[in-house]
């Protein structure tokens, strides 16, 4: 499922939850498969280390943030 789909039925499962009678009661098992799907999409990084790396020879960042981004990725 895609993101935009996600967020489509989520979207769907809000309104039926505010009282839109219109739309049917979801299915408990399919609604905790939506929100472990919403979850895994929100726990993926926003940037790839080859990413950050690339944007920090090219200057993009400084050297704080440069600094502050290796502490957090050699964290154990």
């Amino acid at each position: 499922m895609t993101k935009q789909e996600i967020i489509k039925q989520l979207k769907i499962y809000n309104l039926w939850r505010r009282g839109d009678e219109s739309i049917p009661q979801p299915n408990p098992t399919e609604l905790g498969l939506l929100i472990d799907q919403a979850v895994k999409e929100l726990e993926k990084p926003k940037f790839t280390i080859n990413q950050i790396l690339k944007a920090g020879l090219k200057g993009e960042i400084n050297h704080f943030d440069t600094e502050h981004i290796c502490n957090i990725l050699t964290r154990k």
